[in-house]
Order: structure tokens, then sequence, then C-alpha cells
């Protein structure tokens, strides 16, 4: 808390920190949701719900600049995405300057110049800060309303899965995995210039359609993580335990993380985050 501030001073704060956290690209954020009939509907369920809870904290954690969320079955690469955004943007102190709509008008301009010339006049200085927080503040409270829609509709998107009756044939997961991760669609995944991929899938690992890939690549600029879920009851892979499965698709992704449904928490993702910022450096 900051004590014996003004208002000004606070203001020159958020201002600061505006400016600091400017607005960047970000990486694609990718949840894919296996709702195919092998996986169990009550733990497909625990986990959307504990997806929508811990959603702010991985999207903050991996700096996701858009979010994909897609459920998918035996589609593999033609699942379609029932939630695609792009992150709210922060404003940056940029967007107030003396040429932008509704920042200090052009007289100022002048101001401007002859303070430097006169050695950056503090009164002047001090007008024109006040003005670019005067500018800011309707851009600060849109962005808030805007972050606030995002992740409602986000969590919404997410919950709705929860919910979905089990549909397909077989799990097209190795075809999925293969299309997303595919080295090829690096820097190609945004309109924004892209800081990598995360992709997490929320699945029994169980691949059991025809002619799915044995082999797949992954782009360096990938995170993978799959949230091991547990498998339906009487199916022939349910004998196939989670360790055994977690090995077999560790040694067919690259760099794969595997959690277990029941370690979805804040904390988790930001580990996750911060070993995967690590390998990349660049994010």
């Amino acid at each position: 808390m900051l004590r014996n501030s003004n208002p000004g001073t606070v203001l020159g704060v958020i201002l600061a920190l505006l400016v600091s956290e400017s607005a960047w690209a970000g990486a694609l954020c990718a949840v894919y949701i296996d709702v195919s009939p092998s996986v169990s509907a009550e733990w497909r369920r625990a986990f959307v719900d504990d997806m929508s809870r811990t959603f702010p904290t991985f999207v903050d954690a991996f700096g996701c600049g858009r979010v994909l969320i897609v459920p998918f079955a035996d589609e593999g690469p033609f699942a379609r995405a029932a939630f695609d955004q792009d992150v709210p943007l922060r404003p940056t102190e940029e967007e107030c300057t003396p040429t932008t709509p509704g920042a200090p008008d052009a007289s100022r301009r002048w101001e401007a110049l002859l303070a430097n010339v006169n050695g950056l006049n503090e009164a002047i200085k001090e007008n024109h800060q006040k003005e670019r927080q005067k500018c800011l503040r309707p851009l600060v409270a849109r962005h808030e309303a805007d972050v606030r829609d995002f992740y409602r509709a986000a969590r919404e998107a997410i919950e709705s899965l929860g919910a979905v009756p089990p549909r397909g044939r077989c799990t097209a997961l190795a075809s999925l995995a293969a299309h997303v991760l595919d080295p090829r669609a690096a820097g190609t995944r945004s309109p924004r210039p892209p800081q990598g991929l995360v992709a997490v899938f929320g699945t029994d690992g169980i691949s059991s359609c025809s002619d799915e890939p044995s082999e797949i690549s992954v782009a360096s600029d990938a995170t993978t993580v799959f949230v091991l879920l547990p498998t339906t009851a009487g199916t022939a892979a349910a004998v196939q335990d989670a360790p055994e499965r977690a090995t077999g698709w560790g040694k067919r992704i690259q760099g794969l993380t595997v959690l277990l449904g029941s370690e979805l928490s804040d904390w988790r993702w930001r580990l996750v985050a911060t070993v995967a910022n690590t390998t990349h450096p660049g994010r």
C-alpha cells in the first residue's frame, strides 16, 4: 500500500506499470479437451472445472496473447475451436502522445519543443504528464472491462465442454497433436508476431483411430502439456495405467510435460510456465 501518496503519484505509478508492461504479442495458448467416449465423463467435468478456475493464472503464467479452446474426438487436424480470441492488449503511454486523438492538442507540441530548448521546464512537463494521465484513465477502464469480458467468455466456453455428451467413433489424438505441433506451423500461428505455442491436452492419452502417426515432430517454440485423465471403465485401453501411457507419449513428443488431472492448480501452472520459459528464453 502506498502511504502519504497523492492521486498524481499513484497515477504515475500506474503509468509506469503500463509502460513497463507494454503491449506484447504473446504466445498462442491452445487448450484441447478430449470429448471422446474413452475419457471418464466425471473426470472431464473435473478437468474443465479446474481449468476454468485456474485459467487466469494459466494465461498470465504463459504470457498468452491469443487463446483457443478446442474440443476433439475423431476429427484430428479438423477439430474446430469453440473459442478463439486475442487477450486484450494493455494500453500504453504511446497511445496518449500529442499525435494521438484525445491527447494534448497541436499547440502543446510547440510548448514541448520550447521546453526541450529551455531545459525541459518542469511546469510544462508536469502539465503534459497530467494530460497523459487524463487520457489514459478511460483507456485503462475500457481495457479492464475488455479483460473481464474475455475471461467470462473463455470460462463459459471451457465449462460448456464439461456437459458435452461423448462423441466420435475413436480418438484421433496423435494426428491432432502432430498437426498442432508441426514445426512448419511455427511463426504463422497468430496474426500478431508470435512468441511460441503452448498446447494443453486434457485427455486420457488414448489414440485409437486407424492410421494415426507413430512419430510426432515438435516445433522448437512449442510447449506441450498433457493433463492425463482416467479412462472409462470397460474400454479396451483401460488396462494401461497412467504411468505407462505417460511414458509412451513422452517418447513420442519431445519435451512433453505430463500432469495428472488431480494436479491442476495455480501453483502448478506457474511451475510449468517457469520451466517452459527457461527452455524458450525468447518467450
